[in-house]
């Protein structure tokens, strides 16, 4: 297949990098193929962008519209990204050539397509993923974010297009597992368009009759549009360089202070306090089946009540209004809701969260007689039980309220006016509620 050399733009040696060129030719009519050659591995270093940006300037201005390819000279990488320290330490590198590079990109006005002939890693993948297509060349090299590794957070900008683009599942395993995506892959996955050579990937561009797309002048416009997240992104500033070292700064004190709480938390249970509860026979017998030995007691310290509001009293119980329902402490952990069984682990802590509250609750849940007595066996031969019956009862001539009668065995009624609500036993009236007297 012949091809005609349009021009040739060189990219400039820069440190570590000793430079390049990208050639422009034609292997069809109006079909501009740019391959670049920045050895060993074409990182997009300033000097690659600002000649990348050179020649889409050139095609735009100088020739018909048409279709824009770009591709490697080098067999084994399309591009491995940033060199990163490069990179930050250049004055406005992102904000001002980098994003810039791939706003052109997302708006350009005629269709683009990255024929990816090698590794594709990093910013590598987010140039090609800012071309309106891609095509694999290949079984030989992989498509990669793999920022996780080397420790680079993605700044909004690069990240964009992603969310656009793919799947959530796939997206996922480029930031958050760094999966290398081989050419089935990337095609399974959304992140090509198909799999070919270049003879391939004219094909393509016949079938879909992409040479024609931009001859009214509104392709450009119409990708800003539907891009137009990612471009307001990357022209907004935000992203750059300056702004890494304060995203690791909030997270480096994020950790610290994390870090301190941890250590108090652990602080607090871990070391020995005098108090101890004394915990009964038929308890002691029961924490046994559970592997514990409490026959010291149980130590115990009672900073943390239920609620954050309340005081803790042992001799009266832990304070459970309705308006501090809101208040619990996670420290207590999820409570059981709902009608459901008990799994082992959490009846064996219960007794604890018991034997330290005094007094625990079951929101929602109706626990049956034969579940009380369930419940009792798993720690030894039943003595009592209670059961929680839900009834709807009148305050004083006020709106009916829905409340809990406590019976301290199962067949006594619960509609008898004198056995006491929880929260009467427990003297937990809110100030000016009048006792419960009939129900309703």
């Amino acid at each position: 297949m012949g091809s005609e050399e349009l021009f040739t733009v060189p990219i400039h040696p820069m440190e570590a990098h000793q430079g390049g060129s990208i050639v422009c030719t034609s292997p069809a009519p109006q079909v501009y193929l740019l391959t670049w050659n920045s050895p060993p591995d074409n990182r997009l270093t300033p000097a690659f962008c600002s000649a990348l940006m050179s020649a889409l300037n050139i095609i735009e201005f100088g020739y018909p519209p048409g279709v824009l390819i770009t591709t490697s000279a080098i067999s084994k990488f399309y591009s491995n990204g940033l060199d990163l320290e490069l990179a930050i330490g250049t004055p406005g590198f992102f904000e001002d050539e980098l994003y810039f590079l791939w706003r052109r990109f997302l708006t350009y006005p005629m269709p683009t397509i990255a024929l990816i002939n090698g590794h594709c890693f990093a910013a590598g993948l987010m140039l090609a993923m800012h071309h309106d297509y891609r095509m694999f060349t290949g079984p030989k090299g992989y498509m990669c974010l793999n920022e996780i590794e080397f420790g680079m957070p993605l700044m909004a900008p690069m990240s964009s297009i992603f969310r656009i683009k793919l799947a959530p599942q796939v997206y996922r395993q480029l930031v958050l597992e760094a999966h290398r995506f081989d050419g089935k892959e990337a095609l399974s996955a959304g992140l090509v368009d198909a799999v070919g050579d270049l003879h391939a990937l004219l094909d393509f561009v016949r079938d879909k009759g992409l040479v024609k797309k931009s001859a009214t002048g509104v392709y450009g416009l119409l990708k800003a549009e539907m891009y137009r997240e990612s471009v307001e992104l990357l022209e907004s500033g935000v992203g750059g360089a300056s702004q890494l070292p304060v995203l690791q700064a909030a997270e480096k004190k994020r950790k610290i202070e994390g870090t301190k709480w941890f250590n108090e938390r652990i602080k607090d249970f871990a070391e020995p306090i005098k108090e101890t509860l004394d915990v009964q026979e038929p308890a002691l017998n029961r924490l046994k089946k559970a592997g514990m030995d409490l026959s010291n007691g149980y130590p115990y310290r009672p900073p943390r009540p239920l609620y954050l509001q309340d005081v803790y009293e042992p001799q009266r119980g832990v304070e459970a209004r309705r308006r501090r329902r809101e208040g619990r402490q996670v420290e207590v952990g999820p409570p059981v809701r709902g009608d459901q069984d008990l799994a082992d682990q959490q009846k064996d802590e219960l007794v604890l969260l018991i034997a330290e509250r005094i007094v625990v609750f079951f929101w929602d849940q109706g626990i049956s007689p034969q579940q009380q007595l369930e419940l009792g066996e798993y720690y030894g031969k039943s003595r009592f039980k209670m059961t929680i019956h839900n009834v709807s009862w009148n305050y004083g001539g006020m709106h009916p309220r829905h409340e809990t009668r406590v019976t301290s065995f199962a067949e006594k009624p619960c509609f008898d006016l004198n056995v006491p609500t929880r929260r009467q036993a427990l003297g937990l009236l809110d100030e000016g509620e009048l006792p419960l007297d009939r129900p309703v």
